[in-house]
């Protein structure tokens, strides 16, 4: 059977967000519309550091993330490992019959994802999916993503419950001071130590405890 077409292919849409937003789930509902009802050829990258080890599901299953993308709703997904400053390598594995590409944990990789997306996207007419943060715990914009999002067709902003008031807006993802020395030190932090927060939160937390260091 021949390489289905779609008006995606050779377009590049982005699902970014704060922690807990829902990415990884409405990423994988991209996947699974792809790859069952579209009968579609897709591979996952994802980067070789920085990811969390195990994510723990909404049934509290705790769900290693080695060689898979994972989502909180428990859909699995295999993914290759690539390394984080390489994303070029990807194109090792594209192939004619590969009609989509996607990256997890795309906050990540290194600056060159930001061509390496455009290059699938327009030399290789391949549909492109990039998930990830676009804000880090700082506030400020998370490695390539926002580089992506400005070359994107489609940018979907995927929102938390803020773990402070409760508000269903929550954009910004908040180190608690409790992990800062845990982050001075270089030391891995677990994944749910970062709190999602609406704007009004972050900045009431900014203003009483200030940033996290450096």
């Amino acid at each position: 059977m021949g390489r289905r077409l779609s008006d995606l292919d050779g377009s590049i849409e982005v699902i970014v967000g704060c922690v807990f937003s829902g990415k990884s789930d409405e990423g994988s509902k991209r996947i699974d519309r792809e790859m069952y009802s579209k009968r579609r050829n897709v591979l996952i990258f994802t980067p070789d550091r920085g990811r969390r080890d195990v994510v723990i599901c909404h049934n509290g299953e705790k769900v290693n993330t080695k060689d898979q993308l994972v989502s909180r709703s428990g859909k699995k997904h295999p993914a290759i490992e690539i390394p984080w400053n390489r994303p070029e390598t990807a194109f090792i594995y594209i192939t004619p019959k590969i009609t989509t590409t996607a990256f997890e944990e795309a906050q990540f990789f290194s600056s060159a994802l930001i061509d390496v997306c455009h290059e699938l996207a327009y030399k290789h007419r391949k549909r492109v999916i990039v998930m990830g943060l676009d804000k880090d715990f700082r506030n400020r914009g998370f490695g390539p993503v926002p580089g992506i999002m400005v070359d994107a067709e489609r940018v979907s902003k995927e929102l938390a419950t803020c773990i402070k008031c409760g508000n269903p807006n929550a954009n910004n993802s908040w180190l608690p001071p409790r992990f800062w020395n845990d982050l001075r030190d270089g030391n891995q932090l677990p994944g749910d130590a970062f709190e999602p927060t609406c704007r009004i939160c972050y900045h009431k937390l900014v203003e009483k405890y200030g940033l996290p260091p450096e």
